[in-house]
């Protein structure tokens, strides 16, 4: 009997020793300080998960102690017996034919809590059903009217509680940390941030991380739900485990759905087969695109949030990524008179790069509008047309050097020399909550993001179908009237002289 106690007092003292090392699957005791089994025994779990299921499993009773001794007689009850008869089960623990416990493996914090999951890995297996469950509210949850012995306890989100008491009442502190989820989106220059810019039409890359805190969590799934100016590439959705260039592979490891009932424009559904291989700590990274399309809002944020669901009903709060477009406004006038609108001039947009050297061909555009132009690769409009307003307003741009020239002046006005030098400047995407840009020309900031544009009239030249020419006209006449009268004169004064 004494060799028999010691051996389950270093089974006691290996699962005390684990308790306290910070894994998420054990065993632990609950045992008194009299009589045994009258059903007086409770454990409360601090720091629960609320609204989620916690298990406790009675895998050995306590027959009798010895407290002066500190020596403790084990068996395993009737349910287990299948379990302690299984290979995986002989790696960490026998039973003699009275049924006393005797452990054998190595008392190693990992080598106990492999002992833990593969218990409970045959209770699931075999059907063996909860000695009790009760589901947590306001952070606690607890069990009463227990048998005294060693309980596994387990929860609905995948993880075991640590037991680091060994009193008839026992109170735990569930140390769990929960399974969280980061977004975040591409920008140039800048990496994988809260937010970014982009052009109607351009790629937006997004990374949302998903990290595991308790392992082989159950019901696992991971939740997308983009505003209507985004549109989801889903040939571009891949998931893999961060450390590993390995793609999980979609129907073995995930099920992926577009357009859910719930609103979601995607939903990654865990298989339960996978997620039991995840151990706390490890990250799972969900990559994909969308493309900013005509629904966009200007100069405002189009927002892209995740969020995990997993246990019973556990949801994140959602991460959320936001991506801006820019607008910039052309007017064109004349000063005279003050500032008239001018119609008919005719302009194009080019991207520049820091030298202000032209990157490509001249920006397409579709009319929106009156005077409204949005960017459009495939676009009919190359060169845009002032009316009668003067204005163009330009809609769907990312932040960056432009080239705007005018390629025609309207009829009776001189075209522009040269170009005009227009930055859309955004203020740094690591340091704000939200995004803002001004527009700059020449590098001066100008109001309500409007570029003016001045034309001035040509030079009335004189040409010989003036007034000059009438006047040679008028004179020579008046000589010849003049010249007529002299003459007669002249004549009539000859008839009197004769």
């Amino acid at each position: 009997m004494k060799a028999r106690n010691t051996l389950v007092s270093a089974l006691l003292a290996a699962v005390v020793m684990t308790a306290a090392t910070g894994f998420g699957a054990y065993i632990a005791p609950v045992s008194v300080l009299a009589e045994t089994n009258h059903n007086s025994g409770t454990i409360t779990v601090n720091k629960a998960t609320d609204n989620e299921t916690y298990n406790v499993y009675q895998i050995l009773k306590l027959e009798s102690y010895n407290k002066d001794a500190g020596a403790y007689a084990y068996k395993i009850t009737d349910t287990w017996k299948g379990f302690a008869a299984t290979a995986e089960a002989q790696k960490f623990f026998t039973v003699d034919n009275q049924g006393y416990v005797k452990w054998t493996g190595d008392t190693a914090d990992a080598s106990v809590q492999s002992f833990v999951k593969a218990a409970l890995a045959y209770a699931k297996d075999n059907g063996i059903q909860p000695t009790q469950t009760a589901t947590a509210a306001n952070g606690s949850v607890s069990f009463s009217g227990l048998n005294y012995g060693y309980y596994a306890v387990d929860s609905s989100i995948g993880s075991l509680c640590m037991l680091d008491s060994t009193t008839p009442n026992m109170n735990i502190n569930d140390k769990n940390k929960a399974t969280s989820n980061d977004k975040l989106v591409w920008e140039d220059g800048h990496g994988y941030q809260r937010m970014n810019d982009s052009y109607i039409g351009g790629i937006v890359k997004y990374k949302s991380t998903i990290a595991v805190a308790s392992e082989g969590p159950k019901n696992l799934s991971f939740h997308d739900k983009m505003e209507e100016g985004l549109t989801l590439d889903v040939s571009s959705v891949t998931v893999t485990k961060e450390g590993s260039n390995t793609r999980l592979a979609e129907d073995t490891d995930y099920k992926l759905t577009t357009g859910t009932a719930d609103g979601c424009t995607f939903e990654i559904e865990f298989t339960q087969a996978y997620t039991d291989t995840l151990q706390a700590g490890e990250k799972l990274n969900v990559d994909y695109k969308a493309t900013l399309n005509e629904k966009a809002k200007i100069d405002g944020s189009n927002e892209n949030e995740s969020y995990i669901k997993y246990g019973n009903n556990t949801t994140t709060k959602p991460s959320v990524t936001k991506t801006y477009t820019w607008s910039l406004d052309v007017f064109k006038y004349t000063n005279k008179n003050g500032e008239k609108a001018l119609a008919g001039a005719e302009f194009t947009l080019k991207k520049a790069d820091d030298n202000w050297e032209v990157t490509g061909e001249a920006l397409h555009f579709t009319k929106t509008g009156d005077d409204t132009y949005r960017n459009d690769a495939n676009g009919a409009y190359a060169s845009l047309t002032t009316g009668n307003s003067g204005k163009l307003n330009l809609e769907g741009l990312e932040r960056g050097n432009y080239i705007l020239e005018e390629i025609k002046a309207p009829d009776g006005y001189n075209k522009l020399e040269n170009p005009i030098k227009v930055v859309i400047e955004a203020s740094p995407v690591y340091e704000t909550s939200e995004l803002t840009s001004i527009v700059k020309v020449e590098d001066k900031e100008v109001a309500d993001r409007l570029v003016k544009v001045l034309n001035v009239t040509g030079t009335n030249l004189p040409s010989t179908g003036g007034m000059g020419t009438t006047v040679f006209y008028l004179v020579g006449t008046i000589l010849v009237i003049g010249g007529g009268i002299v003459l007669v004169a002249r004549k009539r004064a000859s008839v009197i002289n004769e």
